[in-house]
């Protein structure tokens, strides 16, 4: 446990679309020793993208985070 951490948490009503896009945009970070979209080896240029919060600057991604089906 030690060698993983949670790097940020964000909520949405549109998560299941969130973790789509994400998986797709960090597929070449997968963990190369697990057969799962879930594990991913980041470098920490990419792990700004969380910390920074620069998915806000990431149209798909807002795109996606704002979408709403109640509207």
């Amino acid at each position: 446990m030690d060698d993983f951490s949670e790097i940020k948490i964000i909520e949405s009503h549109n998560a299941l679309n969130l973790e789509s896009y994400l998986k797709r945009k960090f597929k070449q970070y997968r963990h190369p020793l697990f057969e799962s979209t879930e594990w991913f080896l980041l470098p920490e240029f990419e792990l700004r993208y969380f910390t920074n919060n620069e998915y806000q600057k990431d149209n798909d991604f807002m795109k996606i985070f704002n979408y709403r089906l109640d509207v």
